[in-house]
């Protein structure tokens, strides 16, 4: 099957009648905060797409960032939105088997502070094989922020999990063996 190429968002009042009040790309990830709402996914030329929202029925016009979009969590007066690094970076050449996080104060102005590499990973690296990572998802609690990942080396995967205080610097956990059962 193919990706999905549109979204759109929905609200009611009732949970029974639903009004469309955003139509655009493709969505995989919403998250909301007291003040904001925000909403990433991936538009048609494969990049990511943002939108924001104060009251959940009128959105921002497509915020646009070079890589594709997952998820999006809020936490300490910040957002992060995570997701794949695209092959359309520099010119074609990116390598698109990355993680890519993007940092945000306000939902208006997005950096990428931080990008995963698959070839760090000591346990799979040595195969010598094409490595790649996918992005799943990123949550927030307890002060610390938590990306969850599949790294995959030709057939061989893992599920790994990066954590991080700051949302800029990332540390890869072993699912299997520090999380599961250390």
């Amino acid at each position: 099957p193919s990706a999905p190429t549109s979204g759109s968002i929905r609200v009611s009042e009732d949970g029974s009648e639903w009004e469309e009040v955003l139509q655009t790309a493709a969505l995989y990830g919403v998250e909301a905060s007291t003040t904001m709402a925000v909403a990433v996914g991936r538009n048609p030329q494969g990049g990511g797409i943002i939108h924001t929202s104060n009251d959940g029925r009128t959105w921002s016009q497509a915020h646009t960032v070079i890589d594709p979009l997952v998820d999006v969590a809020h936490g300490e007066g910040v957002w992060v939105a995570v997701g794949n690094r695209s092959f359309a970076e520099e010119s074609g050449e990116g390598d698109g088997s990355s993680g890519a996080v993007y940092l945000s104060e306000d939902g208006a102005t997005w950096e990428r502070v931080a990008t995963t590499d698959p070839y760090e990973n000591t346990r799979m690296s040595v195969s010598g094989e094409f490595m790649f990572t996918t992005v799943r998802s990123v949550a927030f609690g307890a002060g610390t922020w938590i990306m969850t990942a599949s790294e995959c080396a030709y057939r061989t995967c893992e599920l790994v999990e990066f954590t991080s205080s700051d949302a800029r610097t990332w540390t890869r956990h072993f699912l299997d063996t520090e999380i599961l059962r250390g």
